[in-house]
């Protein structure tokens, strides 16, 4: 059986709703300019008793509307479910528990892996590395869903299993 192949992969809709919230903006702002214009006798006539929209509010206007859509468009994913994974000799093992983008600090991942391990302390040299907090800094932006967590022959980590 043949897989279908989908036109819209999480990227290409991502690009897509960027640019149709792009060309909304870019409608609101060209009318805003072209009321503004056809109106600028009135710019300056704020307490007149005809109706008139004014340069100050077009502009006010099209910031507050960008301000929204970037809010939106930045809190899309925050409650996307991140997958922990642990990296040990190029086997990439999955943990037993995830957490929510929004939680995706340094200090959240130190709290899991200490739920996770069975002894009482471990030591990962990687959670003190650049490339970690890279990793962490690509899933708090939304650019990657999963946390990879590489063990190398010094470090101590063995996890128990939840049921």
């Amino acid at each position: 059986m043949s897989k279908i192949k989908f036109y819209f992969t999480e990227e290409r809709f991502d690009k897509f709703v960027k640019y149709i919230l792009l060309l909304i903006l870019g409608g609101f702002a060209l009318a805003t300019v072209t009321m503004t214009l056809s109106h600028h006798k009135d710019i300056f006539n704020w307490f007149e008793d005809e109706p008139f929209w004014s340069f100050f509010d077009g502009i006010v206007t099209i910031f507050t509307f960008a301000g929204v859509l970037y809010n939106i468009w930045q809190r899309r994913t925050e409650k996307d479910e991140i997958k922990i994974y642990i990296v040990k000799e190029n086997q990439k093992i999955p943990m037993p528990i995830s957490t929510i983008r929004k939680h995706i600090t340094r200090a959240e991942i130190g709290g899991v892996l200490r739920s996770l391990y069975m002894g009482q302390t471990y030591t990962i040299d990687y959670l003190n590395s650049k490339k970690y907090s890279k990793n962490i800094l690509d899933i708090q932006q939304g650019k990657s869903n999963e946390l990879l967590i590489n063990l190398t022959d010094g470090d101590t980590f063995e996890y128990k299993e939840i049921k």
